[in-house]
C-alpha cells in the first residue's frame, strides 16, 4: 500500500491546475484539522510521562523524556493522515453526490491517493 501512495503521489504535478488545488487545499484542511489534536496528545502524553510542564530540570526522567519525543513525531505522522483523511472523505463525498466521481474513484482517491483519470493534463 505504501509503494502505491508513494507512486501516485509522484504524479501529483501531472495534475489539472485545479485538481492540484483541490488536493493541496485537502492536505491543508487535514493539516489544520489535525494540528490542536496533536498538541493535545503532546501535552497529555507530557503529563502520563511525569515530565514537568513549566521551568524543570530532567535529571532522573531522560528515558521519559525520549519516550515523549517519540511519541509526538509519531504523532504527527499519525494525526496528519488521519487529518488529511477525513478532509478527503468528506471532499469526496461531496463530489460523489454531485456527479463529479464514481463512488469507485473517491474510495481510491481516499484510500490509495489514486486520481481519476481524467484529472490529468491532456499529454501534449
Amino acid at each position: 500500500m505504501l509503494q502505491r501512495l508513494i507512486k501516485n503521489g509522484a504524479l501529483y504535478p501531472k495534475l489539472q491546475v485545479k485538481y492540484r488545488l483541490l488536493t493541496s487545499a485537502m492536505v491543508l484542511v487535514g493539516g489544520a484539522a489535525a494540528f490542536p489534536i496533536w498538541m493535545k496528545l503532546a501535552s497529555w502524553s507530557r503529563l502520563a510521562l511525569g515530565l514537568p510542564l513549566g521551568e524543570g530540570t530532567l535529571d532522573g526522567i531522560r528515558l521519559q523524556f525520549l519516550v515523549w519525543i517519540l511519541v509526538i513525531l509519531a504523532g504527527i505522522v499519525v494525526v496528519l493522515y488521519a487529518g488529511v483523511l477525513l478532509a478527503s472523505t468528506a471532499t469526496m463525498l461531496v463530489l460523489v453526490l454531485s456527479g463529479a466521481v464514481s463512488s469507485r474513484e473517491a474510495f481510491e482517491y481516499v484510500v490509495y491517493s489514486e486520481f481519476p483519470d481524467r484529472w490529468f493534463q491532456a499529454a501534449a
